[in-house]
């Protein structure tokens, strides 16, 4: 990895949205995407040990950490069933 930082805001591909509806596997998944991300950036920033990254990555961490709780609070958008899901808005920033 270079020594570019990655930012949610950036456009890396990582990040890009995907279609709207229903997931193939926990890969499509946003909060699987920016952690994937953030573990090879913390991969890379060991090797190093740098004191001033601690703050930039901490706050990455508490962004994975509220995506995580806000898939908790709506299991049941992420579930399907029988009549499959039903559309709810308050998911979209989880893709």
């Amino acid at each position: 990895m270079s020594s570019k930082q990655f930012m949610m805001g950036d456009l890396d591909e990582t990040f890009q949205p995907l279609s709207k509806g229903f997931v193939k596997d926990y890969t499509d998944l946003l909060v699987y995407r920016t952690s994937f991300q953030l573990s090879k950036e913390i991969f890379e920033t060991t090797k190093k040990f740098p004191s001033d990254q601690a703050e930039k990555m901490n706050g990455r961490l508490q962004e994975i950490g509220r995506l995580l709780n806000g898939m908790i609070e709506r299991s049941s958008a992420f579930v399907i069933g029988d009549d499959r899901m039903r559309e709810d808005p308050s998911i979209d920033e989880f893709f």
